[in-house]
């Protein structure tokens, strides 16, 4: 059931549905919380697009304790620092 939460949340992203997404998101992660990075990534990136920046900045930190080797992350992170 995560998994099917997290594909649809990937549809509802893709089709810039954030809203959606975003549930969708949260659902997954409340059925199983290490279910992936990419889910914090896109929630960060949901929080970002929100203007919400700590909210992006801990989902993203989040990802990045998943997969210390995600690069998009990161990438996004050092960004965010840069506009502090």
């Amino acid at each position: 059931m995560p998994q099917l939460s997290k594909n649809l949340g990937d549809l509802a992203y893709r089709g810039s549905r954030y809203d959606e997404a975003w549930a969708l998101y949260q659902r997954a992660i409340e059925l199983s919380p290490e279910l992936g990075d990419d889910v914090y990534f896109k929630l960060g990136n949901i929080a970002y697009k929100r203007n919400n920046r700590d909210q992006a900045d801990a989902l993203w930190r989040r990802a990045l304790e998943l997969n210390p080797k995600h690069e998009l992350v990161k990438a996004n992170l050092d960004t965010l620092s840069a506009l502090s």
